[in-house]
């Protein structure tokens, strides 16, 4: 069994999804002067939201832990993000499909579809 934090930490270094592809941030595209594409906007979004989801999952509990403390919370947080990019770039939600497809027609370029 691997540790979810060696996988995490082993994906930022590499900035590679799961199949092989590139992986640019969109900090990372603009650093570089390219313009930040669909894609990156969709991926960034679905990030977004599973952050949120996983956020108040947390936040959602019934009772405090033994050990839980202010302190650890900005961690948690560090923490919950990590998971939140780990899982969008594993993982197919369907939340930047969905995106990709609808702002593909307002702006008249078209992406492939996934399975192509």
């Amino acid at each position: 069994m691997s540790n979810p934090l060696s996988t995490i930490g082993m994906m930022a270094a590499s900035n590679v999804t799961p199949q092989g592809k590139p992986a640019l941030s969109i900090e990372q595209s603009k650093a570089l002067g390219l313009k930040p594409t669909i894609d990156q906007a969709a991926k960034s979004f679905e990030g977004l939201f599973m952050q949120t989801i996983m956020k108040e999952m947390r936040n959602s509990k019934l009772g405090d832990g033994i050990l839980d403390s202010d302190e650890q919370e900005p961690f948690q947080s560090m923490l919950d993000n990590s998971y939140a990019q780990l899982m969008t770039n594993s993982s197919n939600f369907g939340i930047a499909e969905a995106i990709k497809r609808q702002f593909s027609k307002a702006v008249g370029s078209t992406t492939p579809k996934s399975g192509s």
